[in-house]
């Protein structure tokens, strides 16, 4: 039987971490299962693995990552109720009435450390991955969970913070390209960039980036 993290990675989705709520600052904003201190939930995302999988779908209309997105994580997580119970889905890019700090949930997870330029720096992937949802199940999750490793903290002369910085100085001037640059600037990863039309895509959105 292929697990949620295999049957995820295979849709485009390879980044994964299983937790437990326990531990977390406000566990009952992160887990509905109140009753159980403890639940099991995964931290899923996506490397550029996500962009032609994705793109092969043929999608269209109105934000199409954020709709397969939707679909295969309740579609896969649906599934797996049927061992390890009732689910409930908190989606990053669905911010009303709140946001889940899924930032602050992936680096509970032991998944990737906040880094200095507040981006996301995963240990193999470095900023070139994204944030996607929060899965929580009403079964028991893992007892320990390992420390997100830190690259950030070791990082000779922590080149993100000007880059960051010049972007946030330019204010309206700034373009995405100038919002790149952070990321560019990180040097944990960088095999792992993303192509042009997946760049340009997650930063502007431009329908025209599918078809690339």
């Amino acid at each position: 039987m292929k697990t949620l993290e295999t049957e995820l990675a295979e849709a485009g989705l390879d980044v994964f971490a299983a937790f437990s709520t326990r531990g977390w600052a406000d566990p009952y904003v992160l887990n509905p299962f109140a009753r159980r201190a403890g639940a099991l939930a995964c931290v899923i995302g996506n490397s550029k693995a996500l962009w032609p999988v994705f793109t092969a779908t043929g999608a269209c209309g109105d934000h199409p990552l954020d709709r397969y997105v939707v679909e295969t994580v309740s579609r896969l997580s649906a599934a797996a109720s049927s061992r390890l119970g009732a689910h409930h889905i908190h989606w990053a890019h669905v911010v009303r009435p709140a946001a889940v700090p899924i930032q602050r949930v992936a680096e509970h997870a032991g998944l990737a450390r906040l880094g200095p330029a507040w981006l996301s720096v995963h240990p193999e992937f470095g900023p070139w991955f994204g944030l996607r949802a929060v899965v929580v199940f009403d079964t028991d999750g893992p007892e320990t969970v390992s420390p997100a490793p830190d690259p950030c903290s070791a990082c000779d002369g922590k080149p993100c913070i000007p880059a960051v910085q010049a972007a946030l100085d330019a204010g309206p001037r700034a373009t995405w390209r100038d919002w790149l640059a952070a990321r560019d600037a990180c040097p944990v990863g960088r095999d792992s960039r993303y192509d042009e039309a997946q760049l340009e895509y997650h930063y502007t959105k431009n329908p025209a980036c599918l078809g690339r």
